[in-house]
């Protein structure tokens, strides 16, 4: 199968040190055209601890150690449900989150009374008949790559997930949700007040999730939010979810009632089950070119909380910015960071500051050892077919943020399917050019060779939604830009 696909994930500054690994500082991802997209490390956890670490995570949801009673059934404990030991297959630290078939009496949501009714009209203080174990962030997040690596359990009513959940109804980016009565499927979707276009949908993949460890990334952005499995880039949905969110890895007991994610176990379903993670990560896009000027920042549920630029300023005349208790802001720059007298940091904020290497095209060989870095199972070409759910409302301006060696302007963008293809550049019987369109799984639907001419007109009125890739071959060079068709 001929895919665009990532061709490898190289981490920069990543110590060894033993068997165990330092989170890396740096990712740029170098695409098999030659593209690199660069990204800054802006959260997570490699797990090689004997312990939680209480600086980056709560082990339970905010509201409740379970909410409603109704579609998950388990109780998440302070602590009893999680492991952590070293797993050779991954040469790494892992923790495990552990399923249990117990009782346990006790309230669902610790701060409202014992006879406060739950959504399923029962008691607040009860018998919980399973326990298990989670983590979700401190800090909350508003765009970014985030990615994890883990092995899933098998059983039905098993239902782990790696989500980010903003606090309020219909606000979730969910990476992966997964049964595990189907250890070869998994679901993703998207939730939002509004414009979501009911996206969710399940995926098969080539293998089953219990076999071998996996990683799931999803990358979310104010235009498009995306998915990817292991190496394979698999789903786009064309959005804004204009909230911040806490980052969450948790497995529950589905409940029999009719819920999205039911039954529950039955006495096929083995206990203790455990979800294992060996990493998560959060990335951030580092725009290494951008001189960024913050004024008047006052962090509210809409803000991103991770800004990269190559030089950074906050604060000045007549801006007064302030963070606050329980605000979150990390800077990243690749030159310097700068904070004028009229930025405050309150008691009680976390203000997070780094400077790193901006890195570029290599002609080195991959960062490798013998870490495994990702799973050899990839999502069935049947699942692989609809990559136009489109907002009607958001604009997405490409997905890979390209810088070629030939410009090509592309008018509209987003089009209806007739496009004008400006090339910036001396075109000379010296000079070969030749101009495809491929869709995101690098097939040719479109091919104009040896072309002389600084304008092209391309009639793509016939090919469906989605976003598609403009590739300029010139002297066997390639430069790539992408398109969005809505029509």
């Amino acid at each position: 199968m001929n895919k665009l696909k990532l061709f490898s994930f190289l981490f920069l500054y990543l110590i060894f040190n033993g068997s165990m690994y330092s989170q890396p500082d740096v990712m740029w991802v170098l695409y098999e055209d030659g593209t690199i997209l660069r990204y800054a490390y802006s959260g997570g956890d490699e797990l090689n601890s004997s312990e939680l670490n209480d600086n980056i995570w709560i082990n339970s949801y905010g509201y409740g150690r379970n909410y409603s009673g109704t579609c998950s059934q388990e109780y998440m404990t302070d602590g009893l449900n999680y492991e952590f030991g070293y797993n050779p297959s991954v040469n790494s630290g892992t923790i495990k989150f552990i399923v249990k078939k117990e009782d346990i009496y006790a309230r669902g949501i610790p701060y409202e009374s014992d006879d406060y009714l739950l959504d399923d009209g029962l008691p607040n203080l009860r018998w919980w008949h399973y326990t298990s174990g989670m983590v979700k962030s401190k800090q909350r997040y508003k765009y970014g790559l985030f990615e994890i690596k883990c092995k899933l359990p098998e059983g039905k009513g098993l239902w782990p997930a790696f989500w980010l959940f903003g606090g309020n109804p219909n606000e979730e980016f969910d990476i992966f949700e997964y049964k595990g009565e189907t250890p070869n499927k998994f679901h993703i979707d998207v939730h939002c007040p509004t414009n979501c276009n009911n996206f969710g949908e399940w995926l098969t993949a080539t293998g089953n999730f219990t076999d071998s460890f996996n990683i799931f990334r999803g990358e979310w952005t104010p235009n498009w939010c995306t998915w990817s499995l292991n190496d394979d880039l698999i789903k786009y949905w064309f959005g804004n979810l204009d909230y911040q969110a806490n980052l969450i890895a948790s497995v529950g007991v589905a409940n029999d009632e009719p819920c999205p994610f039911s039954p529950g176990p039955d006495e096929s379903t083995v206990f203790p089950a455990s979800y294992e993670i060996d990493f998560i990560r959060v990335w951030t896009r580092l725009e290494c070119n951008n001189v960024v000027t913050i004024c008047d920042y006052n962090q509210s549920l809409t803000d991103p909380t991770v800004i990269t630029g190559s030089n950074i300023v906050i604060g000045g005349d007549n801006c007064f910015s302030n963070l606050t208790e329980g605000d979150y802001l990390r800077l990243t720059a690749t030159e310097d960071v700068t904070l004028l007298p009229s930025f405050k940091a309150l008691a009680g904020s976390n203000l997070s500051i780094n400077i790193v290497e901006c890195p570029g095209p290599s002609s080195s060989q991959p960062y490798s050892n013998n870490r495994n870095n990702g799973g050899n199972i990839n999502v069935l070409d049947d699942d692989l077919d609809s990559l136009n759910n489109l907002s009607s409302t958001e604009q997405a301006d490409g997905v890979n943020k390209i810088t070629p060696q030939m410009y090509f302007y592309i008018y509209p963008n987003p089009s209806s399917g007739k496009l004008k293809i400006e090339i910036i550049g001396t075109i000379s019987d010296k000079i070969d050019i030749d101009i495809e369109i491929l869709n995101l799984f690098g097939r040719s639907i479109y091919k104009i060779d040896n072309i002389k001419s600084n304008f092209v007109n391309v009639d793509l009125s016939g090919v469906p939604n989605g976003i598609y890739i403009l590739r300029g071959r010139i002297n066997k060079k390639i430069v790539n830009e992408t398109f969005k068709i809505h029509k």
